[in-house]
């Protein structure tokens, strides 16, 4: 249920710049017998995506319906004629336009009017001896005529990183935080200015630390198996007073890693703080388990104990 990941986007927009989308057959073909590394991988992704565009175009019980149709024993192209109106080939046709729109929607190509930043480099470089430079000024040329642009917002805030003035406490500058937001907000599917937003707000102190939750939410969302994003927000939610929310990310930090102590830890204080005796004691016996040599654990395991029976 995870929201499509920074390098699935990556993978399917280069399929389609590339014009290596798979068709029908194409794809089946590449899950069995993949010919390039990244075969079976854009095999899964455009799989999906296609299962999304059939939901989208024709309701979301169809693509159940096809395949009823093919346990059944029905071939896939009287299948679609079936259920879709359209024969394989229309269906691609219609699927491709779509995914060119799904790719600009989430700014993955600029707007069909826009040239890319290479294209901008090679009109530049006609005009003049020296090819041109994707500088800030060539940024700034540009960004007036196309100021949506997200590779040119990209390109901005790269930039930006290696300006100054850089702060001596590690937090980023004024001018590189703006351009983070702006390239954040015209490529929503890039986990790159978020990470560097999250790091900026929790170097800060106090309230101020708070906006780091929104880029954290956004990681947090896309992240398999790293529990840094959640245990970051369950502390961050707690100190807000928040302790539903402090609860379900200390949870969902024990699920990635079930046997770290230190976020069983955090998930019993999490919360004893809420007053939830009950999971903070099998946090705790959970901590008895991982390690028997520390008596803190089992003293605090009477303690809690206790406090559920109403001693």
């Amino acid at each position: 249920d995870a929201p499509r990941d920074w390098g699935t986007w990556r993978l399917l927009a280069g399929a389609s710049e590339g014009d290596t989308l798979f068709d029908l057959d194409g794809i089946n073909i590449a899950f069995v017998r993949p010919e390039k590394p990244t075969d079976r991988g854009q095999a899964y992704a455009q799989g999906h995506w296609m299962y999304q565009f059939i939901q989208d175009g024709w309701g979301v019980e169809t693509p159940l319906r096809l395949m009823d149709r093919y346990a059944a024993g029905e071939n896939e192209a009287s299948a679609f004629e079936a259920e879709l109106g359209v024969d394989r080939e229309t269906f691609m046709d219609r699927f491709l336009a779509w995914a060119e729109d799904s790719l600009r929607s989430v700014g993955m190509v600029p707007a069909a009017a826009a040239p890319t930043v290479p294209e901008m480099i090679r009109a530049e470089a006609r005009e003049g001896e020296q090819p041109a430079q994707p500088d800030r000024a060539f940024v700034n040329r540009w960004i007036e005529q196309f100021p949506g642009h997200p590779d040119l917002l990209e390109l901005s805030a790269r930039i930006a990183l290696t300006e100054p003035p850089a702060a001596d406490d590690g937090t980023l500058s004024p001018q590189l935080l703006e351009a983070l937001n702006a390239y954040a907000a015209a490529r929503p599917v890039d986990d790159w200015p978020h990470r560097l937003l999250a790091r900026h707000y929790l170097s800060l102190e106090g309230d101020e630390r708070f906006p780091a939750i929104e880029h954290l939410e956004f990681l947090d969302a896309r992240e398999q198996s790293s529990i840094a994003f959640a245990a970051a927000l369950a502390r961050l939610h707690a100190e807000r007073g928040e302790h539903e929310l402090a609860g379900a990310r200390a949870e969902r930090a024990t699920r990635i890693a079930p046997f770290d102590a230190d976020t069983r830890e955090l998930a019993a204080r999490v919360a004893l703080v809420a007053g939830d005796t009950v999971r903070a004691q099998r946090h705790i016996e959970a901590l008895v388990f991982l390690e028997p040599d520390r008596e803190i654990h089992r003293r605090r395991l009477d303690a809690v104990q206790r406090i559920a029976a109403g001693g």
